[in-house]
């Protein structure tokens, strides 16, 4: 609980600034540990030692203070009177947070199933490194992937004294939190609605469940559903694919990143909302609007790389709506202050600069020696568009020499430079490697039918559905509409309904024109056709992945479809309550006013009841009986009565220098590689086919598998040994799983190895 102390301590000091108090916390949290990294990476540069804790969490606190200052700067002190409405969505996070903490401790226990131990061993290694990124279960490699999350929780550990169990629940409920609280402000902020409808719909998307889960459905094998028996049902209810959705994600325990950054999107839209509906100058609003949606990309490229294009396609429809409705009206005008204003110049031949090097840059990376016309073409294009648009010194040099670069606002300037730095920086050891291009769905790829869609999306699509044809003038036309998205249904593909619903919002949005229109009705055109467009994405292309095969388009649903319960949610809300406005008065003067909210709540709270079919059966299935509070504080229970004296085992190797952990090796999704990571010392090779994927280094992985079996099955013990030393190795572990994936270990001769422990079915070996 430490985590809420911090929030509050941020709470305090960002209500003595003029400043939306949530965006600041939040992005005060965000953005710290990134800074943080940047200082440790300058000092580590300079020859200055990281090992202390101490020095750690005064970097730490340095990003907090960076983020603090330029809050102090930029916005000033707060002089409008504190509003006690401003703390709402701390209290919705405060209550979600509890209760998935307590939620995480009924099942404490390191249970073989989803990439629990994975997830753990990446958090266990920030914490141990939070600098360089190392490959936990492949010592010596560099870490391939999104980090972020696993940093944050070093940070927890570094500033609050949080163990590295305890960090894990900790991300976890941060997570589901931080998603809950930023669909409430949302709701509040951008669609303005009630405070109960904002909290209704962050319980709902963070704890609600799809169709499936609500009826206890699973995908039948010969087509169709039936009665789920377990609880794997409403997150596979579309063939060949995964459906997770977050209160499933947030049950099966994973700190996956597609899970852990999920309250990152809305939270950038949020940000995003308060920029351009504030009220500083066009001018101002379009520079800054720009820098953050870069920044928001360059974060994303470190937390989970999957959303970029959701969160560039997102920012680019709003700005396409915008246009749409202010029928360039606005453009017009920030054109014109622009190019009256004296910084247009020196905008210009920076833009002129970064086309310039980004097309050389293109050039160089398509360049084939057997076919150069390409990267021709690229470089002459560059050259030319900046060439042909550069100022020189007719413009640029009169107008900085008159004293444009005087009013420049260097400090912002500065920190804007460092936060890019940072955040490229935050992202810099991810190898995009084999894969990662967008192709068309090809047969025979298997296709979402009408039934899987509306089993995973039913609730979200009925009423985006209803609010979409209430929204036009009731007529003839409309009660064509009606008829025509209904027979979409009846088609088995379900991307000719998506088509149609896409169709009808755009239709709406460039024909319905009854009162001036706001930023909040941008925001809400643009989510809607967004949301929309990712049900859709998967049904017209994938991401070309290095996992092969149908993967892809497995892997592009699970992605898409976790990020988009919350867009699609959110419009769902958005449309529903703009139906209910239009129609107040009407529903007033008839005098059943209140019969359409309470409708809606009534079926809202039934869904939320019946989704907790899902927290009562996995539930009791993850508690244990406390064998004794210590064994239950660190998780270690289900693994020491599976493999009876394993918890021994890691206790001891817990406190031992760091060294390479020798296991045996065996399938994902299992125990295999449990003894080093729970203990927190670097692991051989664990996991192979994950690793090798995730490093593109099969080679590696295919010898170390290799090298494991000689070691476990070999005759010559001093053969063997030599072996160990030759691969760094320093701990050998031999117990069930090495029985069981090694047939013969026990039997083989281990005496010139130096036994550190035993205990029952395990013996924990040291390499001298």
């Amino acid at each position: 609980m430490n985590t809420l102390l911090l929030v509050g301590i941020l709470i305090i000091i960002g209500s003595f600034f003029a400043v939306p108090l949530f965006e600041f916390v939040f992005g005060a949290l965000l953005v710290a540990p990134v800074l943080k990294l940047l200082l440790a990476r300058t000092l580590m540069i300079t020859g200055v030692s990281l090992g202390s804790g101490i020095i750690d969490a005064a970097l730490y606190i340095a990003g907090f203070l960076a983020v603090i200052g330029m809050t102090a700067y930029t916005f000033g002190r707060r002089k409008k009177e504190f509003k006690t409405e401003d703390l709402l969505p701390f209290v919705v996070f405060f209550a979600v947070f509890i209760t998935a903490y307590n939620l995480c401790l009924l099942w404490p226990d390191f249970i073989a199933m989803g990439e629990r131990l994975r997830d753990y061993a990446l958090l266990s290694s920030s914490i141990d490194s939070p600098v360089i990124p190392k490959e936990p279960w492949m010592e010596g490699s560099t870490l391939n992937y999104y980090v972020f999350w696993y940093r944050f929780g070093a940070m927890m550990h570094s500033l609050l004294g949080i163990a590295t169990w305890d960090a894990y629940h900790a991300i976890l409920s941060f997570s589901l939190a931080f998603y809950a609280a930023a669909i409430f402000q949302i709701v509040r902020v951008v669609f303005g609605g009630s405070v109960l409808l904002s909290a209704f719909t962050a319980v709902a998307l963070a704890f609600g469940s799809n169709i499936a889960g609500v009826f206890s459905w699973m995908r039948a094998e010969g087509g169709g559903f039936v009665a789920d028996v377990g609880w794997w049902g409403p997150s596979r209810v579309i063939r060949g694919a995964i459906d997770e959705f977050p209160a499933w994600s947030f049950l099966l325990g994973d700190a996956h990143p597609h899970f852990l950054n999920l309250g990152t999107l809305p939270f950038c839209i949020l940000i995003l909302y308060r920029i351009v509906s504030s009220s500083a100058p066009v001018v101002s609003r379009a520079i800054y609007s720009v820098t953050f949606v870069a920044a928001a990309t360059l974060f994303l490229v470190g937390s989970n790389a999957w959303e970029v294009p959701m969160w560039a396609g997102t920012s680019i429809m709003i700005g396409l709506v915008a246009w749409i409705v202010f029928q360039t009206q606005w453009y017009a005008e920030l054109f014109t202050r622009v190019r009256a204003g004296t910084k247009f110049d020196a905008i210009r031949a920076a833009s002129c600069l970064l086309v310039l090097v980004f097309g050389l840059f293109v050039a160089y990376k398509v360049y084939e020696p057997e076919n150069r016309l390409p990267s021709i073409f690229a470089a002459l294009v560059a050259i030319g568009f900046s060439g042909f648009l550069f100022p020189y010194k007719a413009g640029l040099v009169g107008k900085l020499s008159s004293g444009v670069l005087q009013k420049i606002d260097v400090v912002s300037v500065s920190f804007w430079i460092i936060l890019f730095a940072a955040l490229r920086l935050s992202s810099s050891h991810i190898s995009s490697g084999e894969g990662g291009k967008l192709e068309f769905v090809r047969d025979p790829v298997t296709v979402t039918t009408v039934a899987e869609l509306w089993t995973h999306w039913g609730f979200h699509l009925f009423f985006i559905s209803a609010a979409t044809i209430l929204l036009f003038d009731i007529g003839l036309p409309t009660l064509f509409m009606t008829a025509f998205l209904a027979v979409t249904l009846l088609y088995e593909k379900a991307a000719l309904f998506v088509y149609v619903l896409i169709g009808f919002q755009l239709l709406r949005l460039l024909t319905q024109r009854e009162q001036e229109q706001t930023w909040r009705d941008i925001f809400i055109e643009a989510l809607a056709v967004c949301s929309l467009g990712l049900v859709l994405l998967p049904e017209i292309a994938f991401l070309n992945d290095s996992y092969g095969g149908d993967n892809e388009r497995m892997n592009t649903i699970f992605k898409v479809y976790t990020t988009d319960w919350a867009l699609l949610g959110l419009t769902a809300v958005a449309l529903s309550l703009r139906v209910y406005n239009r129609y107040k008065e009407a529903l007033k003067d008839s005098g059943i006013s209140g019969l359409p909210a309470f409708v809606a709540f009534v079926l809202g709270f039934v869904v939320l009841g019946a989704s907790t079919k899902l927290y009562a059966f996995t539930i009791p299935k993850r508690m244990m009986q406390k064998q004794s509070e210590q064994g239950w504080s660190e998780g270690l229970g289900s693994p020491d009565r599976d493999h009876p004296g394993s918890k021994t085992i890691i206790r001891v190797l817990r406190d031992k220098p760091k060294g390479r952990v020798l296991e045996g090796q065996g399938n994902p999704y299992s125990y295999t590689s449990f003894i080093s990571t729970l203990s927190g010392q670097p692991s051989y090779l664990g996991w192979s086919n994950h690793v090798g994927l995730l490093t593109k280094n099969h080679a590696e992985t295919g010898r170390r598998t290799e090298v494991t079996k000689q070691i476990y099955t070999g005759d010559d013990c001093a053969a063997r040994k030599e072996l160990a030393k030759r691969e760094n190795i320093r701990y050998i572990v031999l117990g069930t799983l090495e029985r069981k994936y090694h047939p013969g270990a026990f039997d083989k001769d281990f005496s010139c190895l130096t036994m550190i422990v035993h205990d029952r079915d395990y013996w924990l070996f040291e390499v001298d």
